[in-house]
């Protein structure tokens, strides 16, 4: 596929790779002062009692907009920047101060080591660290590299100073440390492997009399008013939620019009007729192809096989001879000139079939297609992208939305938009409108600061103007009754259909209770006895609807002796049941073979969620004060 044709989504998951990755190099001495200055250079916030200054965030910003604008030259949002540089520093300062009470010192021959094992990212692609024999990446060159640096070639193909990587290099090693001394506690014991060996291969066989909530049916079930309302005030922990805003909102497409198309078809005429006065391909490529990935390189696609490209583009390529250059070709991404330069041909197939092509006889389907393939550039002109002039004027349809204020649906009816609006969200929501694929994080901070019933200035993604007027807030707290009493009633419905199954079950249970077999205690009932098994606690069981780590297994494996009937069993969900141990059985044999499997997995998980939940409560444990939206202008 041509490097043109990209996938968009790609391109910005590796825009994120790469930003994530800078974000990471910024600032990792704190360097933002020892104490409050005055009103020139004002907070933008404090994490842990550290002050963060308005000139040195917006410069990591800066900074960062430069570095991901020279590695993918596409934009991205300032409160995207804003956010990705107030996260981490969130994180580095939290780090930090843990790694300055815990006294973590990394020497520079752990800095120096760990440059050599791990070089960044992209170097082993740079040309002058390859082997000479072709055969990828050569670690002594690059170690040979570290021992002569000079500050200009690193930033030359990393795009930030020696300086900074050797801050993030030193920060890693820390963080590193850091997270090991953490986990030291998430050692395995001996009784936690065995038990771990026990919930994984234990069985047991069961005989059971099972009345899942299946049979019972929901007719038989009421819910009163006064039920859902005393549930609701006793549950209203369950239902507390952030705060939350909703807007109401238009799309304006940003379609290419007639004219655009137009101009399009007339310019790469132009271009084929400037090329066939002699004009140099390359030279004109690099002024006026819209290719973002070729046109820096005149255009410059490389060898590609038959196929690699789309059908209209694919088929006059390999229809040109070295040297000429087509007549504008139309695809989905617009209009194309391309030019050939070098033709490899399968001289294999053709030697074989084009004599049974010249006697024009066709040629078998085993034949496949030839190898062939071309060394070939190209001009795009896209016709699938407004122009300037219609992008403006879509830019005043949506000013004149905003400054519609509370006209906004009159003047969307007056513009034939309909407006729309989001579900509730929260502060941390990156997508709030679902069909826009880019998020909108400045609508989202404005949503939490703005005033109801206001409109915001336009927000431009790649594929939309979006206007929005901010519909509603709520703060802090439980959800109104109205908007859960639905799950409300189905938790009670259930609830009571477990009650009734367990209802239906107790004379029966009664009468194993005074002795009967449980053969003896279903007859004249509707009930049977089933027998499980062996089956383990990850197993579920269509028999009886349950089972897999729920309240049947828990009752199941709670019997500990052949013989011993668990009484009435109400399972959340699921039903009512009555069972009686036949067999326990775990095979110790196995035990040694897996001892080490089992403590890799118990390590790996306890390490995992030790360090996790460790940031996770150091975040919340930490003071932190953000003034942002204080200095940004939303409306």
């Amino acid at each position: 596929m041509l490097k043109f044709m990209r996938n968009q989504a790609f391109i910005k998951t590796l825009m994120w790779i790469v930003i994530i990755s800078f974000v990471g190099w910024l600032g990792f001495e704190l360097g933002y002062g020892g104490g409050r200055r005055g009103g020139t250079n004002p907070e933008v916030g404090q994490i842990a009692g550290v002050p963060i200054y308005w000139t040195d965030f917006r410069q990591d910003i800066s900074d960062l907009r430069d570095y991901q604008r020279r590695q993918t030259n596409v934009p991205m949002d300032d409160f995207d920047l804003d956010e990705q540089v107030w996260q981490q520093n969130v994180r580095r300062i939290i780090l930090k101060q843990a790694i300055a009470q815990m006294n973590i010192v990394v020497t520079p021959d752990e800095v120096a080591q760990e440059m050599v094992s791990n070089p960044p990212s992209g170097f082993e692609k740079v040309p002058e660290f390859q082997r000479a024999d072709g055969r990828g990446f050569d670690r002594d060159k690059y170690r040979q590299f570290l021992a002569t640096i000079t500050d200009q070639r690193w930033f030359q193909i990393t795009g930030v100073s020696f300086k900074y990587y050797e801050s993030q290099v030193r920060f890693e090693v820390q963080v590193r440390k850091l997270q090991e001394a953490i986990e030291d506690g998430g050692w395995i014991t001996e009784a936690a492997l065995r038990q771990a060996y026990v919930d994984q291969n234990e069985k047991v066989k069961l005989r059971v009399i099972a009345a899942p909530i299946s049979l019972v049916p929901d007719t038989m079930v009421k819910v009163s008013e006064e039920e859902v309302r005393q549930d609701y005030q006793t549950s209203l922990r369950e239902y507390k939620q952030p705060a939350r805003a909703k807007l109401t909102y238009v799309l304006i497409p940003k379609r290419a019009s007639a004219a655009d198309s137009l101009r399009a078809i007339n310019e790469i005429r132009d271009i084929r007729h400037q090329l066939s006065g002699g004009a140099d391909f390359d030279e004109l490529a690099r002024r006026f192809s819209e290719d973002e990935e070729t046109g820096h390189e005149g255009g410059k696609l490389g060898t590609f096989g038959r196929g690699t490209m789309v059908a209209e583009f694919d088929s006059v390529a390999f229809s040109l001879k070295p040297g000429e250059i087509s007549d504008p070709v139309h695809t989905r991404f617009g209009w194309h000139v391309i030019k050939v330069e070098r033709r490899v041909e399968d001289t294999a197939w053709h030697e074989r079939w084009d004599r049974l092509k010249a006697r024009m006889k066709m040629v078998p389907p085993e034949a496949g297609t030839p190898k062939d393939s071309v060394e070939a550039r190209h001009i795009l002109i896209r016709d699938n992208a407004p122009g300037v002039e219609t992008l403006d004027s879509l830019q005043t349809m949506a000013e004149s939305l905003t400054a519609s204020g509370p006209r906004f649906a009159e003047r969307a009816a007056e513009l034939h938009l309909t407006p729309e609006t989001t579900p509730w969200f929260t502060r941390d929501v990156l997508y709030p409108i679902q069909s826009v694929r880019d998020p909108l994080r400045r609508l989202v901070r404005w949503a939490f600061v703005g005033e109801i019933g206001t409109v915001a200035s336009p927000a431009s993604t790649e594929e939309y103007l979006v206007v929005a007027r901010l519909a509603d807030r709520r703060k802090e707290g439980p959800q109104p009754l109205e908007e859960v009493r639905d799950g409300i009633e189905a938790k009670l419905r259930l609830r009571k259909r477990v009650d009734i199954a367990a209802g239906w079950l107790a004379p029966v249970a009664a009468k194993v209770a005074q002795g009967q077999t449980m053969d003896q205690a279903v007859l004249g009932t509707d009930f049977e006895v089933i027998d499980l098994g062996p089956f383990s606690r990850s197993q579920y069981l269509p028999e009886v609807e349950a089972g897999a780590w729920d309240g049947f297994t828990g009752a199941a494996f709670a019997l500990t002796r052949p013989g011993q009937t668990s009484g009435v069993v109400k399972v959340d969900e699921r039903g009512a049941y009555l069972m009686t141990l036949v067999e326990r059985t775990l095979d110790w044999t196995a035990f040694e073979g897996q001892r080490e499997s089992l403590r890799q997995r118990l390590v790996r998980q306890r390490r995992q969620s030790l360090f996790a939940d460790w940031e996770l409560y150091a975040r919340e444990a930490a003071k932190i004060e953000d003034y942002r939206d204080q200095f940004y202008t939303y409306n």
